[in-house]
């Protein structure tokens, strides 16, 4: 179903099972949530709920779509508005706490990612343009935030794989992850 076509009410009550389906996957997994569990929780009928999703993968292709747009928009937002006026290691380090530190929203995004990465394959194409984009996004920001800075697209690369690194580690329960000395690092204009 198309959010296009949806009426305002239609529209909440896919919010709704989206928001019941997030809360379920952080509690069970993926493997363990099922349609009747996001039903009863939303308390909907299994009919209602086919209604707007046919399938579990299409609730979680659109659960992922949604997700992944959240943190892009809030990736955005720091970079362009939240942090103006602030240097770029420090811009860098509140991305970093914001990412690693929502701690919900960090394990959707793992148990979304071992999806993809477990045979998903639409899933895992849907990740994979996510952070092409998110690389995009960040290599315009490095250059913006620091002129003349060397080994942009690295230093892109080199973010995404440590937010998704810091995030296993925080959920971990590793305590002493050096977000604000990572972000030192990865704004010194090395040559």
């Amino acid at each position: 179903m198309n959010d296009r076509k949806l009426t305002a009410k239609q529209a909440k009550s896919r919010q709704k099972i989206i928001d019941a389906a997030s809360r379920l996957i952080v509690e069970k997994g993926i493997e363990n949530t099922s349609l009747a569990d996001i039903a009863r929780e939303t308390d909907i009928s299994k009919g209602t709920l086919y209604y707007y999703y046919a399938s579990k993968d299409d609730l979680i292709f659109d659960l992922t779509e949604r997700h992944m747009s959240r943190i892009t928009s809030d990736l955005l937002n720091l970079i362009a508005n939240g942090t103006e006026g602030v240097d770029a290691t420090s811009t860098l380090t509140i991305v970093y706490e914001t990412l690693v530190n929502a701690e919900t929203r960090s394990r959707l995004h793992l148990y979304l990612v071992r999806e993809a990465l477990t045979g998903n394959e639409i899933l895992r194409k849907r990740f994979l343009r996510k952070y092409q984009q998110w690389q995009s996004m960040l290599e315009d920001s490095i250059q913006k935030l620091i002129p003349g800075i060397t080994n942009v697209k690295m230093k892109a690369q080199l973010i995404i794989a440590s937010i998704d690194g810091y995030i296993i580690q925080s959920m971990l329960g590793n305590t002493d992850v050096p977000l604000a000395e990572t972000a030192e690092l990865l704004t010194k204009n090395n040559q």
